[in-house]
């Protein structure tokens, strides 16, 4: 199934008019969907930083980041793409964990979409969906893989998770987005899509090629920096 994120580039290639605003005189693109926040401001360059992560399985290890970074690409108002880079990652017992191909201690995302939605409950609460997957998460690619350099520890997640981000309707360089789990879950697992269609988010972890579980993520001092002022409009 595609996400909300290859439907609209799918949109934009056929070249039909009117589904999306592309930006123009760089003034930012308008969102695609009547019914979805998006960004307000200048293109310009967008960095996602945040200090300890926590990849949990919520049936076994906790792997543990000291920093989280990325550099997001602006596809329109409301969606950006991203690789995700979590460094100094290493669990108990277990050392050092690392994805394929990077350095010791980094875990890399694959190439991932980030969205912005309504929450349920308060109005104009908003937040950033991670790597959504429309429908049937069981069709999705990992968003990461690692091993771990003692006990021949593997591990994988799939699926999609949210953030809340503030502040709303107001101009500023600075993001903050909140990631946490309450728990055994997330502490915020739905969504509104583009239609008002509230969606709910599947995270899950993977133990040495077993079947996926529950899984959480966790990031403190998460934000969104941006080079110039800008607005998130609920």
């Amino acid at each position: 199934m595609r996400s909300t994120l290859q439907f609209k580039r799918m949109i934009c290639t056929l070249g039909i008019t009117g589904a999306v605003v592309v930006a123009v005189s760089g003034v930012a693109a308008g969102s695609a969907f009547a019914y979805q926040p998006e960004f307000r401001g200048i293109p310009n360059h967008y960095t996602l930083k945040g200090g300890e992560a926590k990849l949990i399985n919520v049936n076994g290890a906790t792997v543990t980041c000291q920093h989280v970074e990325a550099r997001l690409t602006l596809i329109n108002a409301a969606e950006w793409d991203t690789v995700v880079k979590f460094t100094g990652c290493k669990a108990p017992l277990l050392g050092s964990c690392s994805s394929s191909g990077a350095e010791t201690g980094e875990i890399v995302t694959n190439e991932i979409g980030l969205e912005l939605a309504y929450l349920p409950g308060e109005t104009g609460r908003v937040g950033i969906v991670f790597n959504y997957i429309f429908k049937n998460p069981n069709e999705a690619a990992p968003l990461l893989a690692l091993k771990c350099e003692k006990a021949k520890y593997e591990g994988a997640m799939r699926g999609d998770f949210i953030a809340q981000v503030t502040p709303t309707n107001t101009r500023t360089n600075n993001f903050e987005l909140k990631l946490k789990d309450v728990g055994s879950a997330q502490e915020f697992t739905e969504f509104e899509n583009y239609n008002g269609e509230l969606i709910k988010t599947h995270l899950e972890y993977s133990f040495k090629g077993g079947a996926y579980k529950a899984g959480l993520i966790e990031v403190a001092g998460l934000g969104i920096e941006t080079e110039f002022n800008g607005e998130i409009a609920a």
